[in-house]
């Protein structure tokens, strides 16, 4: 979207037409993301260390799709519908917009009794849908099996988390995309395991998200080690690639 908005505003010299505008619209992009893709990861890593029996069938799945000689693509994607159900459970239970950005209504409307007038602001809670029971059994616990085949009973995740109408969020596309490369890559490479006490105990995770317009779920201690010399070796070809 920057290159495109730079292609449209810029001068035979090489200057920008409205240089604010510009800088403005680079940081909205920004900052648009950032605190989503931070805090949907460490929802991910969360639920590894809470989950180790999902990390393992995830890892399985990569395994056999993707095998030990590369990193997950994009158009891995299509073959791995567990990873895909892990990604889906992330943007469920992150909610990273617990209440969608303001709408109004074209014309009257009855929701459970109540008259709705046209013209109303209205918000979506999103986070009812994410933790509706009536479509997501046992819906605080992290299932990416609710997403395989015949299982799917409520709306997926996607189709509400990034909000509705015009003012949906531009980069949805990117950001499913995005956190589905994390997540195999993660899991391609690494193990998530809880960090280990003084005492000998593993250190319980921190689950507490911060309350606000923005969710965001605090730091915790854990340990991610390579799952083999191989795997190390892959990640630093990969990151050093020239």
């Amino acid at each position: 979207m920057t290159s495109i908005f730079l292609s449209e505003n810029i001068r035979e010299d090489g200057s920008i037409v409205d240089e604010e505008a510009f800088n403005g619209a680079a940081a909205s992009l920004y900052m648009g993301g950032v605190d989503t893709t931070v805090t949907s990861v460490m929802t991910f890593i969360l639920q590894m260390l809470k989950n180790p029996e999902v990390q393992r069938l995830a890892q399985l799945e990569i395994d056999e799709v993707v095998g030990s000689d590369r990193l997950p693509a994009f158009n891995d994607m299509q073959d791995m519908p567990y990873v895909r159900g892990v990604c889906a459970e992330v943007w469920r239970l992150t909610v990273v917009l617990p209440l969608i950005p303001a709408h109004q209504t074209t014309e009257d409307d009855e929701y459970e009794g109540y008259h709705i007038p046209a013209g109303t602001t209205v918000f979506a809670n999103a986070w009812a849908m994410a933790f509706n029971p009536e479509y997501f059994p046992d819906p605080y616990e992290f299932k990416p099996e609710r997403w395989l085949g015949e299982k799917v009973h409520g709306p997926h995740p996607t189709d509400f988390v990034f909000g509705f109408g015009r003012r949906i969020c531009p980069g949805q596309d990117w950001a499913e995309k995005l956190l589905f490369i994390v997540v195999s890559s993660m899991l391609s490479v690494f193990n998530i395991q809880s960090s280990v006490g003084e005492d000998g105990k593993p250190i319980p995770p921190n689950e507490n998200y911060s309350l606000g317009f923005l969710r965001q779920l605090g730091s915790s201690q854990c340990k991610i080690t390579p799952r083999s010399l191989k795997a190390a070796s892959l990640l630093e070809n990969s990151v050093f690639a020239k």
